[in-house]
């Protein structure tokens, strides 16, 4: 057994006894790289079945990409969503890091056609 074999021995095994111990247990989803790792290994733990709520804090700040990826692991994968939005931080209008990016893309774009 190589090392990254025995690592994730162990975070099964982290997993399995966190489920076992916790009467109210969720797993944060950012559906960044690092949960998304948690994801799977959770599903490995529990045999392709991921029994406790995923959460997942919108920032609004994802590309569309990956809300639909999101979506669609969501219907595939069977998993129990529980969906929050900081309301508070977007009444103050500021914009969202996509419209920040796609406000630079057009005006950079824009640039090049001079």
């Amino acid at each position: 057994m190589d090392h990254l074999d025995q690592l994730e021995s162990i975070s099964i095994y982290i997993l399995r006894e966190a489920y076992a111990n916790f009467k109210s247990l969720g797993m944060l989803w950012s559906i960044g790289k690092d949960s998304t790792v948690l994801l799977w290994l959770t599903r490995k733990a529990f045999f392709g079945h991921v029994p406790l709520p995923l959460i997942h804090i919108d920032t609004t700040y994802k590309i569309p990409e990956m809300t639909a990826y999101r979506d669609r692991l969501t219907i595939r994968w069977r998993l129990k969503m529980i969906y929050g939005i900081n309301e508070d931080a977007l009444k103050t209008n500021r914009p969202s890091r996509t419209a920040r990016l796609i406000g630079l893309r057009a005006a950079v774009c824009s640039k090049r056609r001079l």
